[in-house]
């Protein structure tokens, strides 16, 4: 057969996408990116309150080796402007090395080394100091502190040590020194022996065991999330301003200290959520405990466990939650 006459062999024309069939597979596309989207925002938040939760755990594990340890429930804070209780866990928290570089002795922020102390300001101003894992909620973003110290910055941080005054109100119910027989939270202040100066005290030794929890440690919670509004993030230290991110391991004057260090929820709700705005932390009525986990809280109970509370629960629970010898019977939701 000529190359002529070969018959010749046909080939199908191949045929693109139109416009409009392109437009339908980048709707659908579109559609199932949207109804994924909630779904794996849902499982991050999950699996951040998670990590979340194990933070306080290991918190309440931390608790009880330093109960072992001295034979006491660690104190909220060491001394009037004091170390607070994130301090004294340090070196349960696997931050034994920062806890070997300060002095509990001598204030958290001051810098008296020219005096032979310790530079407390400095250690608490390094970058290790910053960021433990274990004192940040994954749901909040890590930031500094707005407290500036003779050109420090410190770590801002995410949790907080519950308190109830009977009697106290306002900025009385923020200082751990202040009315120590009219608290009825769990964790009170160390008692101590003077120092001279630059140590502000000599030395130090826990002020109650876990027998002062006659409620049950099942039934008392310790700690808390500390309510931070997101305007308010990494702001201080202006609490009429709701500004409550301070220095974390410092309870000490009101110019130039955490003033959430403690927690009080005496007549004050839960934060509603992280746009829950306070404009004056101290007067009543304002929350001081909060979350950015939809809808509830966690808590460390002084067993060791952590509950989940719901933002809705009422007041009576939650001062029963945190009073540890009122012989009121703990109903949690």
């Amino acid at each position: 057969m000529s190359l002529a006459t070969a018959p010749v062999v046909s080939r199908p024309s191949r045929r693109g996408f139109t416009l409009v069939e392109l437009l339908v597979v980048i709707a659908i596309i579109g559609v199932l990116i949207a109804l994924l989207l909630p779904a794996v925002q849902q499982a991050r938040e999950a699996a951040r309150r998670m990590q979340c939760s194990n933070n306080m755990k290991q918190m309440g594990l931390a608790v009880h080796n330093f109960h072992d340890t001295y034979n006491g429930m660690p104190p909220s804070v060491a001394f009037q402007w004091g170390h607070t209780t994130w301090s004294f866990l340090l070196p349960y928290i696997e931050q034994g090395s920062l806890y070997d570089q300060m002095d509990i002795r001598v204030w958290p922020e001051a810098d008296d080394s020219a005096s032979g102390a310790t530079n407390n300001r400095a250690v608490f101003s390094q970058e290790g100091a910053k960021n433990i894992s274990v004192y940040m909620c994954p749901s909040r973003p890590q930031r500094e502190s707005g407290l500036e110290v003779a050109g420090h910055k410190f770590g801002a941080y995410d949790y907080t040590i519950l308190s109830y005054s009977r009697n106290s109100d306002q900025w009385n119910e923020f200082s751990f020194w202040q009315n120590l027989d009219e608290q009825d939270q769990a964790l009170r202040m160390a008692k101590t022996t003077p120092g001279a100066w630059p140590l502000a005290i000599s030395s130090w030794k826990p002020r109650d065991q876990f027998s002062r929890v006659t409620d049950g440690l099942s039934n008392t919670a310790l700690f808390g999330e500390k309510h931070v509004p997101v305007e308010k993030l990494g702001k201080c230290c202006n609490a009429g301003n709701g500004e409550t991110d301070g220095f974390f391991f410092f309870n000490g004057p009101w110019g130039d200290r955490e003033v959430m260090a403690a927690g009080p929820v005496k007549n004050r709700p839960l934060a509603r959520g992280p746009n829950h705005v306070v404009t004056d932390v101290v007067s009543a009525g304002s929350p001081t405990v909060g979350s950015w986990h939809p809808g509830v809280v966690h808590f460390l109970i002084a067993d060791g466990s952590v509950r989940t509370i719901p933002v809705t629960v009422d007041q009576d629970t939650l001062h029963n939650l945190v009073r540890c010898n009122d012989g009121q019977v703990l109903t949690l939701p």
